[in-house]
């Protein structure tokens, strides 16, 4: 193979590889440049997501101490109905001494 053959395929190989990468790498970096951009943009929306779901985890905080409240009043209750059953003393009428 002379030198004029080798230089001309070397140079043929390079074009083609240029070629391949601008033409897949080009869209690949528009398109990651995108995406980044777009990432940038949506910051103020997570930071109203993020407000919104402390909001709400403050509502369902609320709601269990709310919760909590009326199975302690429920439990109290419960504990009452217990001693009362437990003690028949107080649940039989007086007997009458005639």
């Amino acid at each position: 193979m002379d030198p004029y053959t080798a230089h001309t395929i070397i140079r043929d190989v390079t074009f083609i590889a240029i070629a391949a990468i601008a033409g897949i790498g080009y869209p690949m970096a528009r398109a990651y440049g995108k995406r980044v951009e777009k990432g940038i943009a949506n910051l103020p929306r997570s930071l109203q997501s993020a407000e919104a779901a402390e909001a709400r985890m403050e509502r369902i905080e609320r709601a269990v101490e709310a919760m909590a409240l009326e199975v302690e009043r429920m439990a109290e209750g419960q504990r009452f109905m217990t001693k009362l059953l437990a003690e028949p003393a107080r649940l039989k009428p007086p007997e009458s001494k005639d």
